[in-house]
């Protein structure tokens, strides 16, 4: 007889989800996430919507679920790497729907090897053409 191992699932309105938030996208991410309940908090280098804005540092301590609304230059370039992600809560989620290239994939594929991080959702994928010029 094959175990089925029980997983608890978890509510939104329990969780603190904070992200880089720039631009109207990560605004509108923001204001839906709060209609669930959840706890927001935000790093952006222009802030713009109506919240508590934090250092990246402090962010990454204290997420549940770190969101990526932002676009690629050469001062976003791997801002989740392997150091970032260590910094993270332990089984953290990530959200990338920004740009591939925003997110180290090998610091990422180590991460959820290890279990650090719980998961990660990804709209977008590093590789392809380079594209900081």
């Amino acid at each position: 007889m094959t175990k089925i191992a029980y997983v608890p699932g978890k509510e939104l309105r329990d969780l603190t989800v904070r992200g880089n938030w720039n631009g109207r996208i990560g605004a509108a991410v923001m204001d839906r996430l709060r209609g669930f309940g959840c706890q927001t908090l935000a790093y952006d280098t222009r802030p713009m919507a109506a919240t508590d804005y934090v250092p990246l540092d402090e962010l990454l301590e204290a997420s549940d679920i770190v969101t990526l609304h932002t676009p690629l230059n050469a001062d976003t370039y791997h801002l989740l790497d392997h150091q970032r992600i260590e910094q993270m809560k332990y089984g953290a989620f990530i959200i990338n729907t920004g740009r591939g290239h925003l997110l180290d994939t090998d610091a990422l594929y180590s991460a959820l090897e290890s279990g650090r991080l719980g998961g990660a959702a990804l709209d977008v994928l590093e590789g392809g053409r380079d594209i900081l010029r």
